[in-house]
This record gives C-alpha cells, sequence and structure tokens, in this order.
C-alpha cells in the first residue's frame, strides 16, 4: 500500500477509534503521517477526520486570552508562481517574494505573512490572491511594498482565480467569490463539492478528488453545479483553451500517469492521450510546454513534456530535486524554471537545454523548529535540516534572521539554552552538545563541545549548571566555564523520548512522553 493510502487510512481509522477527543500526541501523530503531502491534499484528508488545519482562522483572543502579534512564518515551500524576474514562493505562513533579475545573486524583496498556512497563491496581473484560512488580495504592481487590498474568512486549500472572480474549494464546498471591491469580497454562489485542486477556463472548473476529476458549470457564478465526472483519482488538473491536463492514479497512488482530455464539450471529455509513470504534485502550461513539479515517489522529479500534438505528448527532458517537489512555474523567455522543493526550498533550474534541465541552486530552505531560547531583543530557535537560527524580535510585529550556525541542509539541532555570551545547542551528531559564542548574533560562532549519552531534547540553564533531558538519560553539565564544559552527572529515567525540563528551587521536573 502506497503511502498516500496509509495516510489516508491513519487519518480516518484514528479519528473513527477516538473520536473527537484525540490527545495532543495523537493529533501530532496524525499530522506527522501526512506531513510530506501538499497543504491542499494534506487539509482535506485532516478537515474530512475533523481536524482544522487553520485554528488561527477563527479563533478569538478572548477564548484563549492570547492574541498573535507577529510571526516568522518560514516554512516548507509548497507553491511558485511570477512574471518576469519576480518570483511569489508560499513557503510555510508566508509568501516569499524573490527578485530573479540577477540571477545568480537573487534578492529577496520582502514577505507577506499570511493568518495561517500557505496553501496557495494566484497572481493575476498586479494582484496576488494568498490562500491561507482566509483569501487575501494584495496590489504588488510595486513587489517590494504588496499592498493588502482585502480578505474574506474562506478555509479553501484550492483555489484558482479568474479577473476578479476567486473560486475556492473545501472539503464539501465550492464556492465563487467576487474581488471586484476587493474591499468588499462578495459570495456569489456555492455548491456542494469537495477535492484538493481547482483549475478554472472558459467559464468552467475541473476539479481534481481522490474520486475523480470533476467538471463544474460555472458560467453563472450564482449557480455553480457538476456537469460531468471521469471515474479516476486525480492529484492535480490544470485547464487551458480546449485541453485539461492532470496526474491520475488508479488504485495505488504511487502509480501515476499524466493524462490530457479534450474538453471543447466540457459536460463530455474525451481522453486524448496518457503517459504512464509521469506526472506530479503540479503542473504549469507554457505554451507548448507542461512543466510537471515531481512527487514523492522516487524516479518522478521535475520534468518537462512537450504537449503541441495533444493526442502524443512526449517528455524532453528531467531531473532530480533535493526534496519533493510541490509547485512549479517556468520563464522559457529566460531560460528558467522554479519548483517549491518542500523543506528544500525554492529551486532554481536552468532549462537553456530542455533536453538537459540542471539544477542550478536553491534558497529558502526550511527547518521544523524543536526549541526556542530568547534573550534580550533575540530568539534562538534549534531547527531540524538548519541547525541554529538567530531572530532579531526586537520588533515582535516583524520579527527577522539575522544569524545562523551551521545553517545547512542535513544540520539538526534539537535544543538549544542561552546565557549572557554563549548557546547551548543539542546536536543529533557526536559530539550531541555544541557551545556557540554569541557575543555578536550576526556573526555566531561554535567554540567547543562536550559529549552526552544522546541528543540533548531539552535544557535548563541554573548557575554553573546545565541540566539536559535525553532519551532514557538525565545528564547535569558543569558551564562554570562554558569553552571547558565537564559532565558530572547522570540518572538514568527510563526509555522515554520527547522530554521536556522544568527547574523550581531545588526540584527538578521531567516532563515524559512515551
Amino acid at each position: 500500500m502506497t503511502r498516500l493510502r496509509w495516510c489516508i487510512l491513519l487519518v480516518l481509522g484514528t479519528a473513527a477509534a477516538f473520536g473527537s477527543g484525540l490527545s495532543f500526541e495523537e493529533q501530532a501523530a496524525v499530522q506527522e503521517s501526512l506531513r510530506y503531502l501538499p497543504p491542499n491534499i494534506r487539509s482535506y484528508y485532516m478537515e474530512r477526520a475533523g481536524f482544522d488545519m487553520w485554528p488561527s482562522a477563527q479563533a478569538r483572543p478572548e477564548s484563549t486570552g492570547l492574541r498573535l502579534v507577529g510571526k516568522w512564518g518560514a516554512g516548507p515551500s509548497y507553491r511558485v508562481t511570477g512574471r518576469d524576474s519576480i518570483i511569489y514562493l508560499s513557503r510555510g505562513s508566508q509568501v516569499a517574494i524573490i527578485n530573479y533579475a540577477d540571477t545568480a545573486n537573487p534578492i529577496v524583496l520582502g514577505y507577506i505573512e499570511a493568518p495561517g498556512l500557505v496553501a496557495k497563491s494566484v497572481l493575476v496581473g498586479n494582484r496576488l490572491c494568498v490562500s491561507s484560512g482566509y483569501i487575501e488580495t494584495f496590489d504588488v504592481s510595486d513587489a517590494a511594498n504588496p499592498v493588502k487590498l482585502g480578505s474574506v474568512l474562506a478555509r479553501a486549500p484550492a483555489i484558482d482565480v479568474v479577473d476578479t472572480m476567486v473560486y475556492t474549494l473545501y472539503r464539501d464546498s465550492f464556492k465563487v467569490f467576487s474581488f471586484a471591491d476587493p474591499a468588499n469580497p462578495r459570495l456569489l454562489g456555492a455548491c456542494r463539492d469537495s477535492g484538493y485542486d481547482l483549475s478554472v477556463c472558459n467559464g468552467y472548473a475541473y476539479v481534481a478528488h481522490d474520486y475523480g476529476l470533476f467538471v463544474l458549470d460555472v458560467r453563472d457564478p450564482s449557480n455553480p453545479h457538476r456537469i460531468a465526472s471521469l471515474g479516476f483519482g486525480t492529484l492535480n488538473v490544470r485547464a487551458r483553451g480546449n485541453i485539461c491536463c492532470a496526474t491520475v492514479y488508479n488504485g495505488q497512488s504511487s502509480e501515476i500517469a499524466f493524462k490530457i482530455l479534450d474538453v471543447r464539450n466540457p459536460a463530455s471529455p474525451v481522453p486524448l492521450a496518457t503517459v504512464d509513470s509521469c506526472g506530479g504534485y503540479d503542473i504549469y502550461l507554457r505554451d507548448t510546454l507542461a512543466f510537471l513539479s515531481g512527487y514523492y515517489v522516487a524516479g518522478h522529479g521535475f520534468r518537462i513534456l512537450d504537449i503541441s500534438d495533444s493526442t502524443h505528448p512526449t517528455t524532453i527532458g528531467s531531473c532530480a530535486t533535493a526534496d519533493v517537489g510541490n509547485g512549479v512555474w517556468a520563464n522559457p523567455s529566460r531560460s528558467l524554471a522554479f519548483v517549491a522543493d518542500d523543506f528544500g526550498g525554492l529551486v532554481t533550474i536552468s532549462i537553456a537545454d530542455m533536453h538537459e534541465p540542471a539544477v542550478r541552486g536553491a534558497m529558502l530552505k526550511a527547518g521544523i523548529s524543536y526549541s526556542v531560547a530568547i534573550q534580550g531583543r533575540y530568539a534562538y530557535v534549534a531547527q531540524s535540516g538548519l541547525g541554529l537560527k538567530i531572530l532579531d524580535v526586537a520588533d515582535p510585529r516583524f520579527p527577522t534572521e539575522v544569524g545562523s550556525v551551521d545553517s545547512t541542509r542535513d544540520v539538526i539541532a534539537s535544543s538549544v539554552a542561552v546565557r549572557d555570551s554563549f548557546a547551548f545547542i543539542g546536536w543529533v551528531t557526536h559530539p550531541w552538545l555544541r557551545l556557540a559564542d554569541v557575543s555578536d548574533p550576526r556573526n555566531p560562532r561554535k567554540v567547543a563541545a562536550c559529549d552526552l549519552f544522546n541528543p540533548a531534547e531539552d535544557m535548563v540553564w541554573r548557575d554553573s549548571l546545565l541540566y539536559v533531558a535525553e532519551i532514557a538519560r538525565l545528564q547535569v553539565v558543569n558551564v562554570a566555564r562554558p569553552r571547558q564544559a565537564v559532565l558530572i552527572g547522570t540518572c538514568v529515567v527510563g526509555d522515554l523520548h520527547q522530554a521536556g525540563l522544568w527547574l523550581q528551587n531545588d526540584l527538578l521536573r521531567r516532563a515524559l512522553n512515551v
């Protein structure tokens, strides 16, 4: 059974077994099982099982006593779009705006921070539409200074935009909004339909669903309704003119295929061609070319297809990226393609020779944040894959990354504790404990190390002692001289993991999770 099927069974089976009373650990397990799926597919199955993908979209401050004032929204890259030399990358809960005029030295112009996880961004003219639990529109005529025009609460993991009309898809509802007056968007119509990808063309909406490819007539936005369905599981769909391209699967989600349909009569789509063992999480159509982002199964990387003859599409070239290609956009006039490569960030691919596309570089990689420590105006974040990140939080509305320690793809920092000019970092390679001089947070330096029994999962620094929680161990390190840290005590506490520490007076408490 493939990963997608296992994910579906796990999320539905867990919900059935525990109902709505899932513990935090059980919810985390379900989310982890779906972590490698793009947000549009992940949210479909989570919400189908009763999970809230965008709790911030409706949470009220009085319900928690907390109010969000700012965030660092960096995360995995999911979708990418652009125009000319400006790229818009949906990553985590933000959209990064990047200028690629100088391809050797791309510049991040800024970020749009969204209320929740960004599922997709669509660029139409000078307007960028962002879906993140809200549908927000921005004027990006000055890309370095986007201006928010309006928003509406709409949980929509899949969206498409035509002129001023925004089409959304959520669990069991398809909706049409008018953003003609972006400050006052209006719901025009809706119908009961669901899926996890959407493409609108010539007055018809094409919906990708686990149970088939659906066609909706949306010429009258007040009365959208389904007019056709085809019985093959569909991952994504892109329609243009008289054709519709889709990545489909039958039974096994690892066995995907690229399919082209003739939709001159949308009520009766006609299959024109199928390319087996071909497809991806995203499709971008440009002239006579189809660009495929990639897929989690080995052998399904970035690919370029010639679809000039829609009855005989052929592969021109392909190449692999480091992670999972969730999204793709290309600018053939500049011989570049871009892949939103999950934790691998934004990957730039040269397509000067389309028969031999080549990865040119990557930027804005992401990791999972395991631990955070605050000292003064700086936050120190331990991340998987990227080591230690240092953020300036003097203005809590706009945290800014200013420094890092070993910020590469394969360095895992599991925890962090900070005092004065030093940061102790839990490392998931020997030696397990590293010391960094952070007297200049913009230029931190590793200066010492101390080995432990296991990687540090949490740490508390009190006086001259560092208390370290690990798998099956609690250890104490003398850090009176931080550059010569010495392990002085060990206590076996059982075969447990995901530990946390709390020190009060002379009592050390350890939170444990089996």
